[in-house]
């Protein structure tokens, strides 16, 4: 069990488990299964069956595979977001901030941030460029390169993500979510 800080009804927790309000009646009692394609229980009641909806989906897909991702390089001491700058800057060290917010998907702020972190964590280091002091270019330290192992990350993660799926599926897959994604860029 643990306490949702900031809860002024202090609820207690623990993922699949019964949920209460302490101090409080609830007519209620709900349970969420933790699944993809996980369903709300209510007590008493049938099933509330999740829409069809390719958002939420791509939402529990993502989530999960942030959680395992996460999970795969904890024992690196590295984050997802810092395992895609350095795997950018294997490719092709000395990059400018605003090439690293591109490649990652990032706006140039949110580069910089992390990029602050790795800096900090001995990883990167920024270096002005030598004709003009306001281009800044980011280079991997040694430690940095340490981590080259990991170069090939992706493709473990895909490993796991497309277990039980053929090759043309997983090609189908990766034009399919291209195109969702164009669409989603695209607005209307």
């Amino acid at each position: 069990m643990r306490v949702i800080p900031d809860n002024p009804f202090n609820l207690m927790l623990s993922g699949t488990s019964w949920c209460q309000a302490i101090g409080f009646r609830l007519e209620y009692l709900i349970r969420i299964d933790n699944s993809l394609h996980g369903n709300v229980y209510m007590a008493n009641k049938k099933p509330l069956a999740r829409p069809h909806s390719l958002s939420q989906v791509l939402t529990f897909a993502t989530a999960a595979t942030g959680a395992m991702c996460h999970d795969m390089l904890a024992e690196h001491d590295l984050t997802l977001a810092q395992w895609v700058i350095l795997s950018a800057l294997w490719r092709h060290d000395g990059m400018l901030i605003s090439e690293i917010a591109d490649y990652t998907g990032n706006n140039a702020p949110a580069a910089s941030r992390i990029i602050d972190r790795m800096e900090e964590g001995g990883l990167v280091r920024r270096v002005p460029s030598p004709d003009d002091k306001r281009v800044v270019r980011v280079h991997l330290t040694d430690y940095g390169r340490s981590f080259s192992h990991l170069s090939d990350f992706h493709e473990r993660v895909n490993a796991r993500l497309l277990k039980g799926i053929s090759d043309s599926e997983a090609d189908l897959l990766f034009d399919l979510l291209g195109r969702v994604d164009a669409n989603a860029r695209g607005g209307s």
